[in-house]
């Protein structure tokens, strides 16, 4: 039996969640198709704007073929652990594909940015960046070649610059892009040995 798992919120469930359920069956040829989705409370600790049975439910209702809740203790950290939570579910529940949303199908390029953010040249690359007030999620970026988004303290929060404004700042403009649908779901990428 061939299983693609997706993680997500689903906070609330729309049409694109149901387009990513079926994508992920036809493009990985999954005979089920599991989520793993945060619970009463969704990343960064916020509360979740619809009950989980309601989410499961509508999960189920476009495709899901099992819904398992992902601990708080995963879904209300940084989208970094809020994924490695779910990845480690998923590879428990036996799962051969993961599906994921990303702003490209560009499998090679996205490859290309794991790669450079699991380098252990990471630290080393990215002091400068820092040094020269970038917030860590911005500076760890250059390295892997990926776009810097930072219109963030400085815009959002007044000129002060601490680095506990700079990260809030960073937060606001990571919910600002995926709120505005520039994620592109569907993406496909077979499991890497996790």
């Amino acid at each position: 039996m061939r299983i693609a798992g997706v993680i997500a919120e689903y906070n609330p469930f729309h049409l694109g969640h149901a387009h990513q359920l079926r994508q992920a069956r036809e493009a990985a040829h999954a005979d089920a198709v599991v989520a793993v989705m945060s619970g009463c409370f969704v990343q960064r600790g916020d509360a979740a704007i619809v009950s989980p049975a309601v989410r499961a439910a509508m999960a189920l209702q476009n495709g899901a073929d099992a819904v398992i809740l992902l601990p708080a203790l995963w879904s209300v950290r940084d989208a970094e652990h809020f994924a490695l939570g779910g990845v480690h579910l998923l590879t428990g529940l036996g799962c051969d594909v993961l599906s994921f949303g990303a702003e490209t199908a560009d499998l090679p390029l996205l490859q290309a940015a794991v790669d450079a953010l699991e380098s252990p040249d990471l630290p080393a690359a990215i002091q400068p960046h820092l040094s020269a007030g970038l917030p860590y999620p911005a500076a760890r970026r250059v390295p892997a070649g990926l776009p810097v988004r930072v219109r963030t303290a400085a815009v959002a929060f007044g000129a002060g610059g601490d680095s506990a404004g700079q990260q809030r700042g960073t937060v606001r403009e990571r919910r600002g892009v995926g709120a505005g649908g520039a994620a592109r779901v569907g993406a496909v990428g077979a499991r890497r040995g996790i």
